[in-house]
C-alpha cells in the first residue's frame, strides 16, 4: 500500500498538472514576435482604455491619460506581468507535487525554485530558436522572482489555511 500511494505521489495528477502547466509556457514561447506581441500590446490597450475611462469618469484631464499613451507604458509590464505570474503558478504546482514525493518543507521550497528556475532558463533558450523572439537574461530574472513570489505566496496562504483564520 504505501509503495503504491508513493508511486501515486510521484506521477500522479499532482505531477501531471505542472507538467500540463510547462507545456502551457512552452506553447506561448513557441508564439511568434508578432503574435506575442499583438496578445500582450491588446491587453495593454485594454488596460489603457479602462484606466482612460475611469480617469474621464473622475473629471481628470483626458490628455493625461490619453489611450495610446498608456497603452505604450503599459505593453512592457503586461509582457513582465506574464512572465512571474506563469513563473508563480508553475512553482506553486511544484511546490504541491514535491510536497507528496520529497521529506523536508525546506528542500521542497528549494527543489522547487530550482526547477522553476531551470525551466526558465530552457524556456528562454527555446525562444532563441522562435522567429521574431529573442531569449533574455532579464526575463530568466523576472521569473525566478516570480517563482520566488509564486512560493511566498502559497507558504502564507498554506498558514492562513492551517491557522483557521477565515475573511
Amino acid at each position: 500500500m504505501n509503495a503504491h500511494r508513493s508511486a501515486w505521489a510521484m506521477f500522479g495528477p499532482r505531477l501531471w498538472l505542472v507538467l500540463a502547466w510547462m507545456a502551457c509556457i512552452f506553447l506561448l514561447s513557441a508564439q511568434q514576435g508578432t503574435e506575442s506581441a499583438g496578445l500582450s500590446e491588446a491587453i495593454a490597450r485594454f488596460l489603457a482604455t479602462c484606466v482612460s475611462s475611469i480617469a474621464q469618469a473622475l473629471g481628470m484631464d483626458p490628455a493625461m491619460f490619453c489611450v495610446p499613451v498608456l497603452t505604450a507604458l503599459f505593453h512592457p509590464l503586461v509582457r513582465k506581468a506574464a512572465h512571474a505570474t506563469e513563473y508563480a503558478v508553475l512553482a506553486m504546482l511544484l511546490v504541491r507535487w514535491l510536497a507528496a514525493c520529497l521529506p523536508g518543507k525546506r528542500r521542497v521550497f528549494m527543489v522547487a525554485f530550482g526547477i522553476a528556475c531551470l525551466y526558465a532558463v530552457l524556456d528562454e533558450a527555446h525562444q532563441l530558436l522562435v522567429p521574431g523572439r529573442a531569449g533574455q537574461a532579464a526575463d530568466v530574472a523576472v521569473d525566478a522572482l516570480g517563482a520566488a513570489f509564486g512560493l511566498f505566496l502559497y507558504r502564507v496562504l498554506r498558514r492562513i489555511r492551517t491557522s483557521g483564520v477565515s475573511y
